[in-house]
């Protein structure tokens, strides 16, 4: 926690002034061009807000700016493909086989429409990050025989439960795959490389309210 806490605060203390930019941009974009900050009350204001009636029709000159952009970084669908591990015919026939899979597994979860939304934050933010995973509390339910699973799954699915002893039938969710998009306020890596990749850490967060905490995770956490 302590390693967490001193590296999230140091990122955003070094991020201040470009996430006071990238608030602008996405304030101007969605129309409110009148919008600025202000240095000494750090905080954004409007202008002319002591005086509505001097407020006038704004046109938003930056919404298709960022549009075109967009437009121009998705004209070319990207094709989704997997490199075979060797030239083996085998292999290759593989890699095929799993091209479908993950082609089909793009459409169900909405890539199209989520890689014109990650475009959007990096036309407005210079950057967005894409977050695949697995949920295994999403799916369908299922009754698995304790017998038939692995005995350390077994007793990391019960500790993890809170049971001491396996019941008849464990029901668990099939799972699904998911793709969210991230917008980059919610990402912190190491400050002392130059990509992403050589960060040895990533950090995510995330405003939550406490009814989706006591949902997701139970009630352990309705006292936090």
């Amino acid at each position: 926690v302590d390693f967490i806490d001193s590296r999230f605060k140091k990122h955003r203390d070094n991020m201040q002034d470009l996430y006071r930019s990238w608030m602008l941009n996405l304030a101007w974009t969605r129309g409110y061009q009148n919008v600025d900050f202000d240095k000494i009350d750090k905080k954004f204001k409007t202008t002319n807000a002591q005086q509505p009636w001097k407020v006038r029709l704004i046109s938003n000159l930056m919404l298709p700016i960022v549009r075109r952009i967009v437009s121009q970084m998705s004209y070319i669908h990207p094709v989704w493909d997997v490199i075979p591990a060797t030239s083996d015919e085998e292999d290759i026939h593989v890699a095929e086989t799993q091209t479908k899979v993950l082609q089909d597994a793009w459409q169900r979860v909405g890539m199209n429409q989520k890689l014109i939304r990650l475009l959007f934050w990096q036309s407005t933010c210079s950057s967005a990050f894409l977050k695949v995973g697995w949920d295994a509390d999403a799916g369908d339910e299922l009754e698995i025989n304790p017998k038939n699973v692995n005995e350390q799954l077994l007793s990391e699915f019960l500790e993890y439960q809170g049971l001491s002893a396996p019941p008849e039938t464990l029901k668990v969710n099939a799972g699904e795959l998911f793709v969210d998009v991230v917008p980059p306020f919610n990402i912190t890596f190491d400050d002392s490389v130059a990509t992403m990749e050589e960060s040895q850490w990533i950090i995510e967060s995330q405003i939550r309210s406490k009814d989706w905490l006591i949902d997701k995770y139970g009630n352990k956490y309705k006292d936090i």
